[in-house]
């Protein structure tokens, strides 16, 4: 008596277990894509997959097979760019793919591109949306002075009385400035970017100190 009710609980355990694999699988699909310049509604957008969860398609970067909630399952992970979209209408507070990667083209143009490029798509900036000129948008832009970042640095205006200049600085970097008969300033913005890299900035002057 007690081995059969030993051999019945074990195989509605192995049910029990059948059954969430199955339906997890059901619940969420996996499809790798690339999103073709914001221009396909049925594409996800850089560094997320495609996802079927209980029936509608969504974009996640983060998926989290066996989850039983929405949010759980695509979960924010901080200090890290995350995607969480849908591939059809805006649903329980998720924002439509191409809404979303339009805002985020948008934000990208204008922290990264230069006036005369400002369509951001695709680590590019473009002059048009059909981008016949470009420019790249690089990790260390003071190595590249056609970066995207580096065009975009050459359109800080200098003080009054102070010329615009390039020069070469240590370690192959290029460093955009001000200058006139006695002095050289930098950007502070650039002197940021300089100690974020781990570049010695020692003598290097502000051109808003003093102003």
């Amino acid at each position: 008596m007690l081995r059969n009710v030993l051999v019945w609980g074990i195989l509605l355990a192995v049910v029990i277990i059948l059954g969430r694999v199955i339906l997890g699988s059901m619940r969420m699909s996996q499809i790798e894509e690339p999103f073709a310049g914001g221009a396909d509604a049925n594409m996800c957008p850089p560094g997320s997959t495609r996802e079927i969860y209980e029936g509608v398609a969504y974009c996640c970067s983060n998926p989290k097979p066996g989850a039983s909630t929405l949010k759980d399952w695509c979960k924010v992970l901080p200090h890290k760019e995350h995607v969480f979209c849908t591939l059809g209408a805006e649903t329980h507070g998720i924002p439509n793919c191409k809404t979303l990667n339009e805002k985020v083209q948008k934000t990208k143009g204008a922290a990264l591109c230069p006036k005369t490029m400002p369509h951001y798509m695709d680590n590019k900036c473009c002059a048009d949306p059909g981008c016949t000129t470009s420019c790249r948008v690089v990790d260390n832009y003071f190595k590249d002075e056609t970066s995207c970042q580096f065009l975009k640095m050459k359109e800080e205006s200098c003080p009054a009385d102070y010329d615009e200049m390039t020069k070469k600085g240590k370690n192959g970097f290029h460093l955009y400035g001000c200058i006139n008969n006695t002095e050289v300033c930098y950007s502070t913005a650039t002197l940021a970017r300089l100690k974020e890299m781990n570049y010695d900035t020692t003598g290097m002057t502000s051109c808003s100190y003093g102003r």
